[in-house]
């Protein structure tokens, strides 16, 4: 046949779709994945897609990953009114029965007969009898969540109040007594943490979540081997709930228990065989073992799940390269923070970014490049400043793109309110339409007023904390240019926290982060986070934590780039 008679073939959002479609039925989730994700990048508007895609994620048993698709769709006029239902379904299965009666509520205000309605009362009837047989306190469970929202968005000072009001109710919740511990862990206060940790183990000596924080405290204490006999006496052949599981593998993994690691893995890829994090320590493992073509295809299942899993990009990168005979590490770390290497590209890509603010349309073209939105989400996903950061970028750029990765970031559990302030703030810069969308407190609200910050003065003891530091910056300086950078830098922190002030814990970090983040931004010096530590009595960690929090403050305080 001549070729100009032959039409040709282009592959539109429908033949992925239906390719899509094809392989979930048959049980082909990666497949599935793929195929959804190239029918979205032609067609972002299709919520036909979206729901399919979310469907595939609630079908692997990635549920939070659903709801974010979900979420996602919420705020649209075509949103199809499965979506609540479909959530309400989602933390169901999550065991999260608080908010899937509060999200079966709000779908039959909405749609009182719906569809699903009766699907929906159903599920109340059973969340509402289970309560009754169980016993159970909605207002003490819904402390509870809420005490986990704070402590899973960096905000242990509030999550330890939650947890001591509920306990102060009912003494005899094990779970809420390991977050406590928990909580004192993340604040320092280790002897508060150790003494909730064997409240629970007198009662409970096979307690996996606290066995497994009694370890992780022994190791900081320098007693590795009590840590091992710590965790030795857990089996997880005989562990059934999934967050037990959970727990001891990422402990195992802190630990570099890699033997004890392996068999936790083993157990819980059996019931969650697409988790990414679960893959990712699994193909550590094999990569530390020289198994590098196993580790590569571990890497791949998992980031066909999280394509923004920078770390598993790295280390499948190595995997390609030891395979081939290319030099590469030859160990890789139990660890899920950047390392310097991550950080420094991520760093160096944003500032690549920020440079641009003013071309918007420049901006918006280096969105729809793979590897620039790769960075946005690992940013997203790092410490405070990377997130403010990326927020800087997405503002500049606006646009579709943008607009979705705002939204995801409010829609995180794992990011505190003031960064989704921001992240809220630059969706009403790039005129998003409401409504708005966020997890606040563990819960899917939704807002009203773009706002989600509160006023009030600062309590005695930030009053004070910033006193001292303005006097020590007058002491190491002698320069009223240093006393107006700590008075400046507590201002727009004080302000950006919005009313809600969490106790004031490691003083010495918070004091050290203004110092080095002087030397940083105004003498344009590399801060000496070694001498730094030593100085103040604080860890490296801590101080690097506190520098984000003031940069992110300083940044929303001044405005976005760009604004007038």
């Amino acid at each position: 046949m001549p070729k100009d008679r032959v039409v040709p073939f282009e592959a539109d959002s429908r033949f992925f779709h239906r390719r899509a479609v094809r392989s979930i039925d048959k049980q082909d989730f990666l497949s599935g994945l793929r195929n959804l994700r190239r029918a979205l990048k032609l067609e972002p508007a299709n919520v036909d897609i979206a729901l399919d895609l979310a469907d595939a994620y609630a079908r692997m048993g990635l549920f939070e990953q659903s709801n974010t698709e979900l979420g996602l769709l919420l705020h649209r006029e075509d949103c199809p009114e499965e979506v609540m239902f479909a959530m309400g379904c989602n933390y169901m299965a999550m065991g999260d029965y608080a908010q899937a009666y509060s999200v079966f509520e709000n779908y039959l205000s909405a749609f009182g007969e719906g569809e699903f309605a009766y699907l929906a009362r159903d599920g109340m009837e059973q969340i509402e009898e289970s309560e009754m047989e169980d016993g159970i306190d909605r207002e003490l469970e819904d402390l509870a969540e809420r005490g986990k929202a704070s402590l899973d968005a960096g905000d242990p000072g509030r999550a330890a109040e939650l947890f001591r009001e509920v306990l102060g109710k009912d003494e005899s919740l094990s779970y809420v007594r390991n977050n406590l511990a928990l909580a004192y862990i993340c604040m320092e206060e280790l002897p508060a943490a150790w003494e909730q940790l064997r409240i629970i183990l007198k009662k409970d000596a096979l307690n996996v979540h606290a066995c497994c924080n009694a370890a992780l405290l022994l190791k900081n204490e320098g007693q590795a081997e009590k840590a091992a006999r710590m965790v030795a006496r857990l089996n997880p052949e005989t562990m059934e709930e999934i967050d037990e599981l959970y727990k001891y593998c990422l402990s195992m993994a802190e630990l570099s228990m890699e033997g004890a690691l392996m068999q936790g893995l083993k157990r819980i890829l059996l019931l969650c065989p697409y988790e990414s994090t679960m893959l990712y320590l699994s193909a550590v493992c094999q990569y530390n073992e020289g198994r590098f073509d196993a580790a590569a295809k571990q890497l791949e299942r998992a980031l066909l799940a999280e394509p923004s899993h920078i770390l598993a990009l790295q280390l499948l990168r190595c995997c390609q390269a030891r395979l081939s005979g290319a030099p590469a590490p030859e160990k890789f770390p139990l660890s899920f923070e950047y390392g310097s290497e991550q950080r420094g590209k991520i760093d160096q890509r944003l500032a690549g970014l920020i440079a641009m603010y003013a071309d918007g349309e420049g901006l918006r073209a280096e969105l729809e490049r793979d590897e620039t939105l790769i960075t946005l989400e690992a940013a997203l996903q790092g410490e405070d400043e990377m997130v403010a950061k990326a927020v800087v970028v997405l503002a500049a750029a606006g646009g579709a793109k943008a607009e979705e990765e705002l939204r995801r970031l409010l829609l995180s559990p794992i990011h505190s309110d003031s960064l989704k302030q921001m992240g809220l703030d630059a969706l009403v810069r790039i005129g998003a339409k409401k409504p708005f969308f966020a997890m606040i407190g563990g819960r899917m609200v939704q807002m009203v007023n773009a706002e989600i910050r509160l006023n009030a003065l600062p309590p005695r003891p930030y009053a004070e904390l910033m006193r001292e530091s303005v006097t020590r910056m007058h002491e190491e300086y002698q320069s009223a240019e240093a006393m107006e950078y700590a008075v400046e830098t507590w201002t727009a922190y004080l302000n950006f926290l919005g009313g809600h002030f969490p106790p004031i814990r490691g003083r010495g970090g918070w004091l050290a982060a203004i110092k080095a983040g002087y030397e940083r931004d105004i003498l344009g010096n590399e801060p000496g986070f070694a001498a730094l530590a030593k100085e103040y009595g604080a860890t490296e960690r801590t101080i690097r934590m506190r520098m984000g929090r003031f940069f992110t403050a300083r940044m929303a305080a001044e405005g976005l780039p760009g604004d007038e």
